[in-house]
């Protein structure tokens, strides 16, 4: 790790040309994927565009750009809410593309992701699940791979070269409180679209979800847990309104 680090801090402060540069000479499969690795650390960006070129199809959207900007490696306690339209990718970034980085470094333990039902949950999870059994660059060049030869519906254990990473999908209004994996409370928490469209225009649903994320959401990790809340706002007095308005979150 100490390695990682300090190639890290080194490639990092390439410009994009440099960048360029310095990949058209390396002369091995060795060095490209240890200065790779060093560079998609830092660079969010350079990660998916480099892994998931077939989810980056199109230029970065104002959301996009912003969750860039936002991304510091290994920072923890992280409090976040994101508004963006329907169609603006917002899962594939945050759900997929962030918590696949986060598998890759070893920077989570335990995440915890959570949608408006368990299905819509256990769909997102999938989405994780099949990059990691499909994306040959990704998983050769992190070496991750299932402890278990069926990795679970709503929840599995993925081992990688700096790390371990137990993922859970819940629907929301599920209980959480002492949720754990072994000895680890979630580490990392993503709500991802977890009003529903419809039963959001409903005072007593609205309140009912605001008193599920305040009580149960908030308080199923520790202190160093971070939460990311994501989705598009669908009324004024839903919880993403709310959150974005909260000075506890950035937004």
């Amino acid at each position: 790790m100490l390695e990682l680090t300090e190639a890290m801090t080194g490639i990092a402060k390439l410009s994009r040309d440099e960048l360029t540069d310095f990949f058209r000479n390396i002369k091995n499969e060795r060095d490209m994927k240890a200065a790779v690795i060093a560079r998609a650390a830092n660079d969010l960006e350079f990660f998916a565009t480099y892994f998931f070129p077939h989810y980056c199809e199109f230029a970065w959207n104002p959301f996009h750009k912003e969750y860039f900007n936002d991304f510091v490696y290994g920072q923890r306690k992280i409090r976040r809410a994101y508004a963006a339209p329907r169609g603006a990718a917002k899962s594939t970034m945050v759900t997929l593309i962030k918590t696949l980085h986060d598998v890759c470094y070893g920077l989570e333990n335990f995440i915890l992701i959570l949608s408006s039902t368990t299905p819509l949950a256990n769909k997102k999870l999938k989405d994780i699940r099949n990059e990691i059994l499909t994306n040959d660059l990704l998983r050769e060049c992190f070496n991750l791979r299932f402890p278990k030869k069926k990795a679970g519906e709503s929840e599995f254990l993925v081992i990688g070269d700096y790390g371990r990473t137990y993922f859970a999908a819940i629907g929301r209004g599920s209980e959480l409180r002492g949720i754990r994996y072994h000895q680890s409370r979630p580490s990392k928490i993503v709500l991802d679209d977890v009003e529903h469209s419809e039963e959001v225009y409903n005072e007593k649903s609205r309140r009912k979800t605001e008193d599920w994320f305040n009580e149960d959401v908030q308080k199923c990790g520790d202190t160093r847990t971070s939460i990311e809340f994501v989705g598009t706002v669908l009324h004024k007095d839903s919880l993403l309104s709310k959150l974005l308005h909260n000075a506890s979150y950035e937004a």
